[in-house]
């Protein structure tokens, strides 16, 4: 399991990537260059990673599709405008990412949380996010189309123009999201949790 070093720079929330003592955002240029550089090299030569820190970076472009991240800290992370197939996570932190206009299809993720990220315009399709936590995430204009979603929760979220297009919902919390224009068509949301916490079996 990776370590959260906090970020060297001065009142800076984020946590150090892997091999420096700050975030991505925190590295000058040229280290900023290196680093990317380096994790480019990895995910092509590998597909198995783990016990690294991104924190803070832009994935974008990055060749994603096929990897297996183990115990990686990706919060802080963004990722737009691209496609990414058959990435598994397990254990991983995407706390406070930005995702925008995104595809994922056989998304694959377990005990993984995404609190407080911010999704828009993605489509994650054909997707286990099992036991997955977007606790305080704002999704628009977004959908989960046949994924699977069990025991994950998104508590506390704001989400506006969701579609959950035939997916399971056995025991996803919604409790005390804020949905507006959101549907459920073939999906079981009988299943799902919708009621204050006092009424609801955790």
């Amino acid at each position: 399991m990776f370590v959260p070093t906090p970020c060297a720079h001065e009142g800076c929330p984020g946590f150090a990537v892997s091999g420096y003592d700050r975030c991505f955002s925190h590295l000058t240029a040229d280290e900023q260059e290196a680093f990317a550089s380096r994790i480019r090299e990895m995910l092509t030569r590998q597909e198995r990673i783990t016990d690294l820190s991104l924190s803070g970076m832009d994935l974008s472009g990055l060749p994603l599709s096929g990897k297996r991240l183990y115990a990686c800290n990706l919060s802080g992370c963004r990722l737009s405008n691209t496609r990414v197939e058959k990435l598994l996570l397990r254990l991983c932190f995407l706390d406070g990412s930005v995702f925008e206009g995104v595809t994922f299809t056989g998304l694959d993720t377990n005990f993984c949380s995404f609190a407080g990220s911010r999704v828009v315009g993605c489509t994650v399709e054909e997707s286990d996010v099992l036991t997955s936590n977007f606790n305080g995430s704002i999704f628009e204009e977004s959908e989960f189309k046949s994924c699977d979603l069990y025991h994950s929760r998104f508590m506390l979220s704001s989400l506006r123009k969701v579609r959950f297009y035939d997916c399971n919902l056995k025991r996803t919390y919604f409790i005390g999201a804020l949905l507006e224009e959101v549907t459920f068509p073939y999906s079981n949301d009988e299943d799902a949790y919708f009621a204050p916490k006092e009424e609801t079996p955790l």
